[in-house]
C-alpha cells in the first residue's frame, strides 16, 4: 500500500496531537499540519496536483478563515472536487452543520470533550476515509 497523505488544518497544537496519536496505526501515513487556514489553502492550490492530500481534516473554526470559505475554494479547484473533507468543530448547531455539507463538506466530527474520545474519534472516521480512497477508482481514469 502507498503512503497516504492527510492534509490537518488546525490551529489547536492539543487537537493535532490528538490526531497524530490516531494515525499511528493507520499504516503508511503522512500528516501535514496547517495552522492557519490561509497557509493551506496556498499550498494545497499551488501544489503538483499529483501531490495533494486523500484526506483533509478541517477545524471550522480557525482565525484567520472560516472553514466554509476553505472548503468552497477547495471544492473550486478540480483537484479537490473528490477528496474527503472531514470538518472538526465544538460546534453542534445542526444549521451550522448543514451549511458546511453543502459547501462540500463529506464529514463533520462534532470535538468530544475530552482527548481520549478525540484520538479514537480521528481513528474511527480516517479509518474508513483512507479505505474508501485506497480503494476508489481515480476520478481521472
Amino acid at each position: 500500500m502507498s503512503l497516504r497523505i492527510i492534509a490537518c488544518v488546525e490551529d489547536n497544537e492539543i487537537d493535532r496531537k490528538a490526531l497524530a496519536l490516531a494515525v499511528d496505526d493507520l499504516g503508511d501515513v503522512e500528516v501535514t499540519s496547517f495552522a492557519s487556514g490561509r497557509e493551506a489553502l496556498d499550498t494545497m492550490l499551488a501544489a503538483h496536483p499529483d501531490e495533494g492530500p486523500d484526506v483533509i481534516i478541517l477545524d471550522v473554526n480557525l482565525p484567520d478563515l472560516r472553514g466554509d470559505e476553505i472548503i468552497r475554494r477547495l471544492r473550486d479547484a478540480s483537484r479537490y472536487q473528490h477528496t474527503p473533507i472531514m470538518v472538526v468543530s465544538g460546534s453542534k448547531d445542526p444549521s451550522a452543520v448543514q451549511g458546511l455539507y453543502e459547501d462540500g463538506a463529506n464529514a463533520y466530527l462534532a470535538k468530544p470533550r475530552n482527548f481520549v474520545e478525540l484520538v479514537e474519534d480521528y481513528r474511527l472516521c480516517l479509518s474508513f476515509w483512507l479505505r474508501c480512497v485506497s480503494s476508489a477508482p481515480s476520478p481521472l481514469s
